[in-house]
């Protein structure tokens, strides 16, 4: 009697071995889940981030484009500029913007070559960068190309 007693006590045992087993098996499935999508989630946030600063750069350069435009049909002795574009302090995450602008006159002196450099924040390596070329005329009020 006692002999059936202790085999139905090792089975008890190793049932709930087997459920141990089962939920360490379950909870290792749950966590590498996580693992995965956290991983998904953090990789989702950077690309956000790289195109923000993209579309930013992108903007800041069209600027640095039109503020050339701008100072040369003033002043045809520009020859360009670099400039901080700060941070709007109201934002919940503010970043420097810096612009570049590069004029080179024709030979002729009748239009200008304008190059602009945008980089987006400024001060991370991992900025995004963005280049514009434009040709302004200089003489008169003709439009620019």
């Amino acid at each position: 009697m006692r002999s059936h007693g202790r085999n139905r006590a090792r089975a008890l045992q190793h049932r709930r071995g087997a459920a141990m087993a089962a939920a360490l098996v379950v909870l290792l499935i749950v966590s590498l889940s996580s693992f995965a999508l956290l991983q998904n989630l953090s990789r989702a946030q950077r690309q956000r981030s790289k195109n923000h600063w993209q579309t930013q750069s992108q903007c800041l350069a069209e600027a640095g484009i039109e503020r050339a435009r701008a100072r040369l049909l003033r002043d045809q002795a520009y020859r360009g500029e670099r400039w901080t574009m700060a941070a709007d302090a109201r934002a919940s995450r503010s970043e420097d913007g810096e612009v570049e602008i590069q004029v080179e006159l024709s030979d002729e002196s009748a239009t200008a070559k304008v190059i602009v450099k945008a980089k987006f924040p400024a001060a991370r390596p991992e900025a995004a960068l963005s280049t514009l070329q434009t040709t302004i005329k200089l003489s008169g009020k003709g439009k620019s190309s």
